[in-house]
């Protein structure tokens, strides 16, 4: 029994101090532009300047809207920061034409995995145009003049079959 209790103890000891010993990450992100979209914000681990969505990705978060993200559990290493908005719909970015940004300051290191980095800004540029997503099929004027002149031909057949009939 003490043996149990003690592993026991011993196992709740690691599981909260593991999650002490990551890094985390706070900012803002800044979109003025006229697009929706959820933002994605990331930490790259082996990422290039610019290469925004490469490299492995340390840590994510999704927000709805511009404004306060956290990025938690991020282990000690250098890190390239940044955030896009999925304004087509289809859950990656950035894609061409999404609005696309990186903390200015790229790249942070973490060296003490018990610390909060904060005020990691990053501003989204207004790209001007929205992505749509992709469109609807629909009906051109030809295809409905070809759709009305089926229907009315089977609507004759049917009244002339009817006629017969009786």
């Amino acid at each position: 029994m003490i043996k149990l209790v003690f592993s026991l103890l011993c196992l709740l000891i690691t599981c909260f101090s593991s999650s002490a010993l990551a890094a985390t990450v706070t900012g803002n992100v800044t979109y003025d532009g006229p697009c929706p979209g959820t933002i994605f914000v990331a930490a790259f681990e082996g990422a290039e300047e610019g290469d925004c969505g490469q490299g492995n990705i340390a840590a994510e978060v999704r927000i709805s809207s511009p404004g306060p993200y956290t990025l938690l559990n991020i282990g000690p290493g250098s890190y390239y920061i940044c955030s896009c908005m999925d304004t087509n719909g289809n859950g990656t970015c950035p894609d061409e034409g999404e609005p696309a940004g990186e903390y200015d300051k790229n790249f942070i290191t973490i060296n003490n995995p018990d610390t909060t980095v904060t005020e990691v800004d990053i501003v989204l540029p207004d790209e001007g145009i929205c992505p749509l997503p992709s469109p609807i099929p629909t009906m051109t004027e030809f295809g409905m003049i070809a759709f009305v002149l089926l229907m009315a031909g089977s609507a004759i057949w049917v009244l002339r079959r009817r006629k017969s009939e009786n």
